[in-house]
């Protein structure tokens, strides 16, 4: 036998709205699922919040004059903004701004062996 939970909606309007828990803190407080928050929520008339992180608020102007003009690594400009390195990434490609040039080895020259390279032994095989 199923029992039904009653749940004020003044109880879930402070909760929710008011304190900002979330549905599954007031489940685990309430002893029930989020499931059943939720279907509460909707019938008290309370519209649930979006589970997405907030979209971050990258203008064009900020990207150009960080990447292009100052030339600062996308890590610092991720740093600077409190975005991750791929948000910067996807801003940058978002907006048209093309990717910089790779750097050049700050070694030009190469370091080579006097060494001899071994010759590899091949190994025969005899079906029998």
């Amino acid at each position: 036998m199923s029992k039904r939970m009653v749940i004020a909606c003044e109880e879930l309007r402070q909760l929710y709205v008011t304190e900002g828990w979330t549905m599954a803190q007031i489940a685990l407080h309430l002893g029930c699922c989020a499931a059943t928050v939720s279907h509460h929520l909707r019938a008290c008339g309370i519209a649930p919040r979006s589970g997405r992180f907030p979209t971050s608020k990258i203008t064009p102007e900020v990207m150009l004059r960080l990447y292009s003009e100052e030339q600062l690594p996308i890590a610092v400009i991720a740093a600077q903004l409190g975005v991750s390195i791929g948000t910067v990434h996807n801003r940058r490609r978002a907006y048209g701004l093309t990717p910089r040039r790779e750097r050049r080895n700050p070694y030009p020259f190469v370091i080579r062996s006097n060494k001899k390279p071994i010759r590899e032994q091949r190994a025969f095989f005899v079906w029998v």
